[in-house]
């Protein structure tokens, strides 16, 4: 039976669900949490109990298993953690490959609907990055997002990483090269977290409301998801 962890990256990274059979069943874990967390574990057990996902007793626990898919289970932490976003949903696999994940697809990808579809091995909620170039201050917080970066990322992109919080990824619309970079990597070269190194110059891309390896995560998934490529190369039009 397929079983894999959901992750809902926020600034402490306390919230994890463990997809159960094939996805059908979640079991959510949770420590240390902000009162943002509190906020959207409340949502779930409100849900829950509604839905009859779970009794308020199994709920009280500190890890608790509800009889609903791990998609719906997301969509109400990630609503409440990540108010008034867009957000963008992906599954990694055991061959490497990564593949936007949303209802349509969700039985094929995690249900095993298709017999040549890989193992997935993970999976991630993150808020799409702005499109545009405004560099609005960052308050520094101590945080576990980058273990959820680690999972989505190859033995050499964590290494880059690690020695100096940049590593390289391929755009699945276009082929090309990428440097991301967090924002806290020096380098005077890579002045945006995004950078198109084939045609040397900086996509204006970010999102400066999450922790930097969050923003990498974000950014990666989208250069490596066919059409998001795009979507994060193309600059908002606004009326005159």
């Amino acid at each position: 039976m397929i079983n894999f962890p959901f992750y809902i990256p926020s600034f402490y990274g306390d919230i994890r669900l463990q997809a159960q059979d094939g996805g059908k069943r979640t079991q959510v874990f949770f420590e240390k949490i902000t009162p943002r967390e509190k906020a959207a574990l409340e949502a779930v057990r409100q849900k829950a109990a509604s839905k009859g996902w779970a009794d308020a007793t199994a709920m009280a626990a500190a890890g608790f298993e509800l009889d609903a898919p791990v998609l719906k289970v997301q969509k109400i932490i990630s609503k409440v953690l990540k108010p008034d976003r867009a957000l963008l949903s992906v599954v990694k696999f055991s061959d490497g490959k990564m593949e936007e994940l949303n209802e349509a697809t969700f039985a094929d990808v995690i249900e095993g609907g298709k017999a040549e579809t890989p193992t997935p091995e993970a999976a991630v909620t993150v808020a799409q990055p702005a499109r545009g170039c405004p560099v609005p201050e960052f308050v520094k917080a101590e945080i576990r997002a980058r273990k959820v970066l680690d999972e989505f990322l190859t033995p050499d992109q964590q290494a880059d990483f690690r020695q100096g919080q940049r590593f390289l990824s391929r755009g699945a619309d276009t082929g090309h090269l990428y440097m991301i970079s967090s924002r806290h990597a020096l380098n005077d070269r890579f002045v945006r977290s995004l950078h198109d190194l084939n045609e040397d110059r900086a996509i204006c891309t970010h999102d400066y409301t999450v922790p930097a390896a969050e923003e990498a995560l974000a950014l990666h998934l989208m250069v490596s998801l066919p059409g998001w490529e795009t979507f994060a190369r193309t600059l908002p039009m606004h009326g005159g």
